[in-house]
């Protein structure tokens, strides 16, 4: 999946730079150009985070907060630091080498990211684009019930104390709530409209025999919504619309009204670059996005399609 984010992210990236420039040399050079700003197009390294269990590591090089999170000092599962791993690839050798990365707010205008939804919102609603709004807040919870464990058969119903059964109840309250009620008609079934998302991704019971009453379980919660405690990090307003525009330019008969708005519920770049920038971000439906691949990888000059851009105020 990393992959195929990363391919048609780039894709679009460099897509829209080429056509900036054949439009300079269609009309040779006579102030002509759809980005009339510079435009740099970047590929971040290690936005999922996974080998030393912190997100956005490329983006918060840029962004200059990598340095003064302590994140250099985290280690993976061989007990390297991040440090030491960039030294070792003769990348940066110290800190102040890795500052040097850093993109001073000043000198930028603007950020757009363009990403495969990994929901099933456009899919659903059968539309190729969609403009997020918003990246939704995340709390994650860590849940423990303790009970009184015992033989599974000498110990009457009435008597017991399971915490597995009162975990089944939370858990099935939690999905009741964040669903809108009893029926799930709190909220609508599309349309990411920063409507509270809730899952319980992990339970260990102990200890973890057939014959036996647990002791004690222990279950987490990943919760998201636009109206997190957790601020979310809107989008530029302006941007959206931009992309908006973009996007239905691009789909025949379309209007910016018909563009879906989103919010995401997975993290992404465009949250670190919001420390130094107002940021975008389009989203492409996934399986029109697994249909374009293979021609992606084939042609060395893809074509992809390039609506009207402005420049940031």
């Amino acid at each position: 999946a990393a992959v195929e984010k990363g391919i048609i992210s780039m894709s679009a990236g460099l897509e829209a730079a080429r056509s900036d420039q054949s439009l300079k040399n269609l009309l040779k050079g006579e102030a002509a150009s759809l980005l009339p700003s510079p435009v740099e197009v970047i590929a971040f390294s290690d936005e999922e985070g996974l080998r030393f269990q912190s997100t956005f590591l490329g983006s918060q090089a840029v962004t200059g907060t990598l340095v003064g999170s302590g994140l250099l000092e985290a280690r993976d599962s061989q007990g390297d630091s991040l440090m030491e791993v960039l030294q070792g690839e003769g990348l940066a050798q110290s800190p102040s080498d890795v500052m040097r990365s850093r993109l001073k707010a000043s000198s930028v205008q603007g950020y757009v990211e363009v990403h495969m939804e990994q929901g099933p919102v456009l899919e659903a609603l059968s539309k190729p684009l969609g403009v997020v709004t918003a990246i939704a807040g995340q709390s994650r919870l860590s849940v423990t019930m303790k009970g009184t464990q015992g033989h599974a058969g000498t110990i009457p119903m009435p008597l017991r104390r399971d915490p597995l059964a009162g975990a089944a109840e939370a858990i099935h309250q939690i999905e009741t709530t964040c669903n809108g009620g009893p029926r799930g008609a709190g909220h609508p079934p599309f349309e990411g409209d920063g409507s509270l998302v809730c899952t319980v991704g992990s339970l260990t019971v102990w200890p973890g025999a057939s014959n036996v009453v647990p002791g004690a379980v222990n279950f987490t919660i990943d919760i998201r919504s636009q109206h997190d405690d957790v601020a979310a990090v809107p989008c530029d307003v302006e941007i959206a619309e931009q992309l908006a525009a973009a996007a239905a330019a691009a789909t025949p008969g379309a209007t910016p009204s018909d563009v879906p708005r989103l919010v995401s519920g997975a993290g992404h770049d465009a949250m670190a670059m919001a420390d130094i920038t107002k940021m975008g971000m389009l989203f492409a439906e996934k399986q029109s996005v697994h249909r374009t691949l293979p021609a992606l990888r084939r042609d060395k000059h893809p074509t992809l399609a390039v609506g009207e851009q402005r420049e940031l105020p």
